[in-house]
């Protein structure tokens, strides 16, 4: 059985960054993306299982990338 493959998306690199450290050293699989636009290409193209968001980031918020996502 593979991996679960979360898709990190955070408009500061640093949380970014720990929570994919974090999380790969859990045994999961990560893709990062620093805002919604750049998400939604992310997701499309690798399909993640899990989306964890910031709510609040410049341009497309949290909320905008789920509902597009959903």
């Amino acid at each position: 059985m593979s991996a679960s493959r979360i898709l990190i998306v955070d408009d500061e690199e640093i949380i970014v960054r720990l929570l994919s450290m974090s999380l790969r050293s859990d045994g999961y699989e990560t893709v990062v993306a620093y805002n919604g636009e750049q998400a939604l290409e992310v997701f499309e193209k690798e399909s993640p299982d899990i989306v964890v968001t910031d709510i609040k980031m410049p341009g497309m918020d949290g909320l905008e990338l789920l509902k597009r996502i959903k």
